[in-house]
């Protein structure tokens, strides 16, 4: 008897140790279990930070790729900016210059000689004047006859030719007065000079009209 209980209790102990021995081991297995878990889970996250992180930094750097760009165009802008400043500021002197220029200042004899010129076509201009205003007084009296036997329509006719010959009188002093500023420019030196581009006008298109202001290219684009 006392055999099969020692052999009893052997078993029964040779049992608990086993139990025992099956429920660390299934505690260890857990813990193994909830330790791969972890790390897996670790892994994850620390692949998702590294992802999150690589693209943070991708849209840094295309930020800092974009803006330096940016400042790379505004510098050339700036640049092309500047050239064309220069250009203008260049273009604006010419223009001033040529619009203060003297083509024909330190030729004294060629201004002297536009000067003799341009006072022949002013008196002859003047002798035109009176002319036409002279006919068209005579024809005023001769329309005062007319008005009393008018069967013909003269009267009308001699209106209308008097007219023309006011008219031809108010030209003939604008370009009186034209000759006057021609006279003018040449006392300071700046006939010649076109009113349009300001580059000089030929000698002979000075000599043959009288007066004239702009050069024979400007006149023919007005």
């Amino acid at each position: 008897k006392a055999k099969v209980a020692a052999h009893r209790a052997r078993a029964q102990a040779a049992a608990r140790a086993k139990k025992e021995h099956d429920a660390k081991a299934k505690i260890a297995a857990k813990e193994r279990e909830v330790s791969r878990k972890a790390r897996e889970k670790a892994a994850i996250e620390a692949k998702k930070q590294r992802e999150i992180d690589a693209k943070r930094k991708a849209i840094e750097a295309e930020k800092l790729r974009k803006l330096r760009e940016i400042e790379r165009r505004d510098a050339e802008e700036r640049k092309r900016q500047e050239r064309r400043d220069a250009e203008e500021r260049k273009r604006q002197e010419a223009l001033e210059r040529k619009m203060h220029s003297k083509p024909y200042a330190n030729d004294t004899a060629f201004l002297a000689e536009l000067r003799g010129l341009l006072l022949v076509t002013r008196d002859a201009t003047n002798a035109q004047i009176a002319v036409s205003e002279s006919e068209a007084s005579e024809m005023l009296v001769d329309r005062e006859r007319l008005e009393y036997d008018d069967e013909d329509g003269s009267s009308v006719a001699s209106d209308i030719q008097r007219d023309q010959l006011k008219e031809f009188a108010t030209a003939l002093r604008l370009k009186v007065d034209e000759i006057d500023v021609a006279l003018a420019r040449i006392d300071d030196g700046s006939y010649g000079r076109c009113d349009e581009c300001y580059e000089a006008i030929s000698q002979p298109r000075l000599r043959a009209q009288l007066p004239v202001f702009t050069c024979v290219s400007c006149r023919a684009s007005v």
